[in-house]
């Protein structure tokens, strides 16, 4: 009977090692998780011009890349594109052509929510939501905020294509260079 105690102990032992050794990676990957939400809550002030400066993310998380990209391609969509003539011409004697973009009532209304949106979502303000946008027009330059606001994710965008060549770079040069 005594054997059997001991294999009983063993179990155990070995059962509260795992159960230990278990929590331990828990507590790792719930640490690692919290750090990842950490980055996308972190946030910088944007000068919009006159060192008057706003928080925004410094990154957006994926869902809000997707609400970002989603918008402004919406936005791009909107209105019809004519040709303006220039009256320049070029040496052949052909005008030179310029377009522009001709919205409606509805065209101008839906991209003024969406700028409302983009302006609210990638603020850290809580008082700054669509709503106070749209009763507060005379306390802010929309264009001034908006276009600061495009600036800095398109050049945080153009980062990450950066990076992403480098890593593939770095990559492909890591595998030529193999010990043999």
């Amino acid at each position: 009977m005594a054997s059997k105690t001991t294999k009983e102990e063993r179990e155990k032992k070995l059962i509260e090692k795992f159960d230990k050794l278990n929590a331990e990676d828990q507590t790792k990957w719930q640490r690692e998780i919290e750090q990842l939400e950490q980055r996308t809550e972190e946030h910088t002030d944007l000068d919009i011009g006159d060192g008057i400066k706003i928080a925004i993310f410094t990154r957006l998380s994926e869902k809000r890349k997707r609400l970002y990209a989603g918008l402004v391609k919406e936005l791009k969509s909107l209105g019809t594109k004519t040709k303006v003539g220039t009256g320049i011409f070029n040496d052949d004697g052909t005008e030179i052509e310029e377009w522009t973009i001709k919205l409606n009532e509805s065209d101008e209304n839906r991209g003024e929510e969406i700028a409302y949106e983009i302006m609210a979502f990638t603020t850290i303000n809580p008082v700054f939501t669509v709503e106070w946008f749209k009763e507060n027009p005379d306390k802010f330059v929309m264009e001034e905020l908006l276009n600061n606001i495009f600036m800095y994710y398109n050049l945080q965008a153009m980062r990450w294509v950066e990076q992403a060549v480098s890593t593939k770079s770095f990559r492909t040069k890591s595998d030529r260079s193999k010990l043999r």
